[in-house]
């Protein structure tokens, strides 16, 4: 009966939201009109009867004792769910000894000793809880037990009203609005709080979290109809599964959820964006016997103990759900396209398992999973984007901590990309069979790492990542990694600086009026001469080989940048079918962007086929082949879109005739020439 009663105030202040404050407003009533008959299918009559009885409290008895309502009440009923329900069995109505149905309801007034009958048992607590009356069965043997109670003062009449009107409101009051009590919490008063968490960030994430939901409540009544019932009940259901993780899975979680409300897109790539920082390699160092030990000789036995040891936070699927969805789109959006693989990866990507009433759930421990004949648990599979995809991968994250398995450091979830422990590509043992690809794209295969660590490690075993990443940098100083990281935001200053200038050469759409291609070359000099200084005064502070050798390749990339800023494509993708890989030169896009400048009045045509090209490189018959720019520069010169100024220059020229010959290099990840 109560969670009936709960429920029905739930519905009511989902449809009402704060016109509550008056229950017997116009607006109040209409809501409890609607959510009764739309929600709870309730009769007509029912409906007006519960309604009249708002409007116009009906007491179960009148002051003539002799004569009764006519209603037979429960000890948890109301006179309204007695008239709805009158064979209800009430199963917590127990034997109430000597007292008769009126002084179920009934209290003594303290100051004339008179009985006065309410209209409820919530009326005559809240009187006795304000001190004017007594429980009648308390002073029982001091009362006179009449068969007629004294006619009501004025004032007691006012005071006995105010109090039926008090326990006809709902459950919760304007205070209890804003903090936006739920009916779950509302049960837990009373026991005892979880303890403040002690570590700042915690208790200022929790903070938020719950801030976030008083601030996201109150816009959602707002919200009209349907859309606001969906919204409240999302936010119900976050704070309700929130309420039951254990305080420290509740702590780690309100951070990252308060991490995740901050995201604002992943950041513009930047040279030496993905090197590795000075305290990954410390902490890589420091973890590097129980890295090498985890993982083994790279059996799935090793690598899903491993798996399982990086996600030992136990999170119920209720707040994965419930928490995704009010994540931001942008994030939700990052998160469902993780960890997309190539073309050996088509249709295998893991998604979730697949349960008896065939839904899809991120929670491996979950009973009700389908198993195949060999009780393997059975898995559904797809390809990103997908919404199962991003909540298996919010439920990653959760279930680490919110901490790369690697470093041990707290993931920052702009930077962060789904890891194939066991790289998805991996040759150690011969080339992967469709059974690797299945086992490598799998819950038991998957953490999520920072993006640098992912990157770097690629392909490579743990052994050969230590080796050729970690150790080599394990001896330098952090104010050595300190000039390095200087070094690079210099450069990226620079490059920063060329984007901006080829924004400024661009205008809707198309190179600007007046811009010839003597400018246009005059311009790409300057850069190049800009980048030039910028390497010489970067060698002289930067002293390691390894960073010197990586900031002597820096070139400026203004006719790529320029391309972009027109809204076209940079590059084709690369031959496994995952990612993209930027054409060999940068001489190339200049090329293209200097013959367009000859031909002003012919930009869309350049723009259009530009796109037809790249679809010709990134064709089966080009790609798999690793030759993709060739087949997107042939057709370009064999269209005449690629001036003779162009390929008779010396330098531009020679640049035209290696990319016919050069072949995609995945070691290097990229165009290469081949003798």
């Amino acid at each position: 009966m109560k969670d009936f009663l709960k429920e029905i105030i739930r519905l009511w202040w989902v449809e009402g939201g704060v016109a509550l404050k008056n229950p017997k407003s116009e607006a109040s009533i209409k809501a409890l009109r609607t959510i009764l008959r739309e929600d709870l299918d309730f009769p007509n009559e029912a409906i007006e009867y519960i309604i009249e009885n708002i409007k116009n409290p009906i007491t179960h008895f009148v002051s003539d004792t002799t004569s009764s309502s006519g209603i037979n009440v429960g000890k948890n009923q109301s006179a309204v769910s007695a008239k709805l329900h009158p064979d209800w069995d009430d199963e917590d109505d127990e034997d109430d000894g000597d007292l008769n149905e009126a002084e179920k309801f009934s209290a003594i007034k303290n100051d004339t000793k008179n009985r006065t009958d309410f209209g409820s048992k919530e009326a005559k607590d809240a009187a006795i809880a304000a001190g004017t009356h007594t429980d009648i069965n308390k002073d029982a043997g001091d009362a006179e037990e009449d068969d007629s109670t004294e006619e009501e003062t004025p004032e007691e009449k006012l005071a006995r009203e105010k109090a039926e009107e008090k326990a006809a409101e709902p459950e919760f009051d304007k205070a209890a609005q804003m903090d936006m009590m739920t009916a779950a919490e509302k049960d837990s008063e009373g026991k005892e709080e979880p303890k403040t968490p002690s570590n700042k960030e915690v208790k200022s994430s929790i903070d938020k979290f719950k801030e976030f939901l008083n601030s996201e409540q109150l816009k959602a009544l707002e919200l009209e109809g349907r859309r606001k019932v969906k919204r409240l009940k999302e936010l119900d259901s976050l704070r309700d599964s929130f309420s039951e993780l254990t305080d420290e899975v509740r702590n780690t979680s309100s951070v990252i959820f308060a991490k995740g409300q901050t995201y604002e897109g992943r950041p513009n790539s930047g040279i030496g964006k993905n090197v590795l920082g000075y305290l990954d390699v410390k902490t890589l160092s420091e973890n590097k016997e129980y890295l090498l030990k985890a993982y083994g000789d790279g059996s799935a036995k090793h690598i899903k103990k491993f798996v399982r040891d990086s996600r030992s936070v136990n999170v119920s699927e209720d707040y994965v759900n419930s928490a995704f969805d009010l994540l931001p789109d942008s994030f939700q959006k990052a998160l469902s396209g993780k960890g997309m693989t190539g073309d050996d990866g088509k249709g295998k990507h893991f998604l979730g398992y697949i349960t008896e009433d065939g839904n899809v759930t991120s929670d491996k421990n979950d009973p009700s999973i389908k198993k195949d004949t060999a009780g393997n648990l059975e898995v559904k599979r797809g390809n990103p984007p997908s919404k199962d995809r991003g909540k298996f991968v919010w439920r990653a994250i959760l279930e680490q901590g919110g901490k790369d398995p690697y470093t041990g450091l707290p993931l920052d979830l702009a930077n962060i990309d789904l890891e194939h422990t066991i790289a998805f590509d991996n040759n150690d043992n011969g080339e992967p069979t469709e059974q690797d690809y299945l086992n490598r794209e799998h819950d038991d295969n998957i953490i999520i790492c920072a993006t640098n660590i992912n990157q770097k490690k690629s392909n490579l075993s743990m052994k050969d990542f230590i080796e050729s990443q970690v150790d080599v940098q394990s001896g330098k100083s952090e104010s050595e990694f300190t000039v390095r990281d200087d070094a690079y935001s210099a450069v990226n200053n620079v490059a920063s600086q060329t984007e901006q200038k080829a924004g400024l050469m661009i205008e809707e759409g198309k190179l600007k009026k007046g811009l010839t291609s003597k400018v246009l070359k005059e311009s790409f000099s300057i850069d190049d001469k800009t980048y030039d200084d910028a390497r010489d005064t970067f060698k002289e502070v930067v002293k390691n080989k390894r960073d010197q050798k990586k900031i002597s390749t820096l070139k400026s990339e203004l006719g790529k940048d320029t391309l972009m800023a027109m809204g076209l494509g940079r590059g084709l993708t690369k031959k496994s079918g995952r990612g993209t890989v930027k054409l060999s030169s940068d001489n190339l896009y200049r090329g293209f962007l200097l013959s367009m400048a000859d031909n002003p009045d012919r930009q869309d045509e350049y723009k259009e086929e530009w796109e037809n090209a790249r679809k010709v490189g990134n064709s089966d018959k080009f790609r798999l082949a690793g030759k993709g720019q060739k087949g997107m520069i042939s057709y370009l010169i064999d269209k005449g879109l690629i001036s003779d100024s162009v390929l008779k220059d010396k330098k531009m020229g020679k640049v035209f005739q290696n990319a016919l010959k050069e072949i995609y290099d995945e070691v290097s990840d990229r165009y290469i020439l081949v003798d």
